[in-house]
């Protein structure tokens, strides 16, 4: 008898430039996005709270659960232990290709 598939789970896949497809299925109503800002406190001698200055901020980060799973239908030709491997790979940056240069502003 086939196994179904979880309850709230659909198929899913992950592409990166120049690396084989590697397929999954998530759960589309567990994730999350967050960004966050960083302010500093310019201390003005009278008033009870600092005035705020923007000092940077962070690139939004997405949160989400991958299920790699052999026991549920599919037709995925890797083991759980290759599908994490090639996913954790592919967070590697390639060494071959040069880093972009950060530029600097110019202050007047």
């Amino acid at each position: 008898m086939a196994s179904v598939m979880p309850p709230g789970f659909v198929r899913a896949y992950i592409q990166v430039a120049g690396k084989p497809r590697l397929d999954c299925y998530f759960n589309p109503t567990e994730y999350t996005v967050t960004k966050s800002n960083t302010w500093q406190g310019e201390e003005v001698n009278g008033k009870s709270s600092p005035n705020q200055k923007f000092s940077s901020g962070s690139p939004r980060k997405l949160d989400v659960s991958l299920l790699f799973d052999k026991t549920y239908p599919n037709d995925h030709p890797k083991s759980v232990g290759e599908a994490t491997t090639d996913l954790l790979d592919a967070m590697e940056t390639d060494p071959t290709k040069p880093r972009a240069r950060r530029r600097r502003r110019r202050r007047s």
